[in-house]
């Protein structure tokens, strides 16, 4: 992050999606109580704190995430219990979620690898938020109320935010890539909860994780070019007055530049560029790993 940032600016938009995601919850339980409107009836708040499986879950998916466990790193269970301070109980239900959710493998008994990443894989994270976010803001176009409010404010907030960013430095410097990634998250999440689909809003949150992730690989390969920075409000001007057209256009736009930028970044991998690729006639594209084990490289695909 550059020296200049105030030390306030960077949580603002973090900070304001969470008044955002408050006040949408408390509207939805009605009684407005301590927990924030979390508790379904006759839920305690004390039943509702996160378990010990749940901050092994966090802390494992964050690492995998931010790339400190790398694409095919390989580890065990005992490791990771005592890296983490943990029992292996929560270990291995945390374990259970990531491999549901296609960020860890099983490798042998207690044995486990991060899951590579592949061009088609990305390609694919990049194609999903096309489709979700694009019908996000054609459906966002229609939106009326509290929901615009709170898309234009996360815009505003985050525009802020970005201005106190060296945005020369966003694909090399780990701090401005996280800042920028948070950014982007709270808006584009705003976006979907302003389509009215909640459900949309969820899975995206997903995919978007997938996104970062993508981003922290293609920075640690070292990027000749900088990451493109959409302006989001030429978007937000065409979503406020109802030009759904115009709004998916930018939407596709503003990922297609990212995923172009990706790409590169990602063809410049060694374990690709090192890598037999099967290129006979029926083979499916696209059919190779990044950042597979040492022992693995230039045996094929």
């Amino acid at each position: 992050m550059h020296r200049n940032v105030e030390p306030d600016i960077s949580i603002v938009v973090s900070e304001r999606a969470q008044t955002v995601d408050r006040r949408r919850r408390n509207e939805g339980s009605g009684d407005g109580g301590d927990d924030g409107g979390l508790s379904a009836p006759g839920e305690s708040a004390e039943a509702l704190r996160p378990t010990l499986a749940d901050e092994a879950y966090q802390e494992l998916k964050r690492r995998i995430v931010m790339i400190e466990f790398e694409p095919g790193a390989q580890f065990r269970e005992a490791d990771i219990a005592a890296s983490l301070g943990l029992g292996k109980t929560p270990v291995r239900e945390a374990l259970l979620r990531l491999r549901l959710e296609g960020l860890v493998r099983v490798q042998s008994r207690s044995g486990y690898s991060v899951s590579p990443v592949t061009l088609k894989s990305a390609r694919s994270v990049c194609e999903l938020r096309a489709l979700l976010e694009g019908e996000a803001a054609h459906r966002a176009a229609f939106a009326t109320g509290g929901a615009l409010e709170d898309l234009l404010a996360v815009e505003e907030a985050g525009r802020r935010t970005l201005v106190a960013l060296d945005l020369a430095t966003l694909s090399r410097d780990r701090e401005t890539l996280t800042t920028w990634l948070d950014t982007e998250r709270a808006f584009h999440l705003a976006l979907a909860h302003a389509s009215g689909n909640e459900l949309l809003a969820e899975v995206l949150s997903g995919v978007l994780e997938g996104f970062a992730r993508l981003c922290y690989l293609a920075s640690a390969l070292g990027p000749r070019e900088a990451l493109p920075v959409a302006d989001h409000q030429d978007l937000v001007s065409a979503i406020s007055s109802g030009h759904a057209a115009e709004a998916q256009s930018l939407v596709a736009g503003e990922i297609r530049a990212t995923e172009n930028w990706l790409i590169q970044a990602l063809l410049r991998s060694e374990s690709l560029s090192t890598t037999n690729v099967d290129a006979t006639p029926g083979a499916r594209p696209h059919n190779f790993y990044l950042d597979v084990p040492t022992d693995r490289r230039g045996q094929g695909g």
